[in-house]
């Protein structure tokens, strides 16, 4: 993906290792940064504080944010694109591990990427005229549960997710084939864009979904490109 090499080569430009990890940085020079990044992509970061994101971090206890992101569809926006990173330590600092910095860059990449598939998206086709997976569920499901269904079923969501899936197996498993992770998915660890799937449909016919979610990990496979990690 052509967006992703722009976008690595300003990571690589501002996220300097040696200012980050074992290093103590305010979130407001954190902020001042990751925003020289995305700005000349058309995206703006906040750099927030989230204590309870940290459940959301297991198992890795040096973890210090969770990234989220969205898209303005809105006609006329300056910049679209939107990333949040939530910190996990209280006060106004934020200290890196070699683990967690690595952990930060695979995480603001994969985001990112998500939202620039999405601008894509939005720039193609009619908002009002998104498709959604049918899957159907008891109206005795939890809210946060039909929620999640209903977000993951989304066709566009379905594309996105599976790039996001993509990225994670190239790099949680680098030397296993693409083929075979997907073969055994549900063995595999790690894999949290598709385990947010396992978890919405679980108990629930959703296998024309999943075939399709797969298909489309396969497809994104060969453009998958990740961030450069520290060593």
């Amino acid at each position: 993906m052509l967006l992703a090499s722009k976008l690595h080569k300003e990571m690589e430009k501002y996220l300097i290792p040696e200012e980050f990890i074992g290093k103590t940085i305010t979130r407001q020079k954190m902020s001042r940064i990751l925003n020289k990044v995305l700005k000349p992509l058309g995206g703006t970061v906040n750099v927030i504080v989230d204590t309870g994101v940290s459940e959301r971090l297991r198992p890795h206890s040096d973890n210090v944010c969770y990234i989220s992101g969205w898209f303005d569809d809105r006609e006329n926006v300056i910049d679209p694109l939107h990333v949040i990173v939530h910190t996990t330590q209280k006060g106004n600092h934020v200290t890196f591990t070699k683990a967690s910095f690595n952990r930060f860059l695979f995480r603001f990449s994969r985001v990112a990427q998500h939202e620039f598939i999405h601008r894509i998206q939005f720039s193609h086709y009619n908002a009002d005229d998104k498709r959604v997976y049918r899957v159907s569920y008891s109206p005795l499901i939890g809210k946060r549960r039909k929620a999640w269904i209903e977000y993951l079923n989304d066709w566009w969501e379905v594309e996105t997710h599976s790039h996001d899936i993509a990225m994670e197996i190239a790099w949680k498993y680098p030397t296993k084939k693409v083929e075979t992770v997907l073969k055994h998915i549900d063995k595999y660890r790690g894999l949290s864009s598709y385990n947010s799937y396992k978890w919405a449909f679980e108990g629930l016919e959703w296998f024309d979904l999943k075939k399709t979610l797969l298909k489309k990990v396969l497809k994104w496979s060969p453009a998958v490109r990740l961030p450069k990690l520290v060593t």
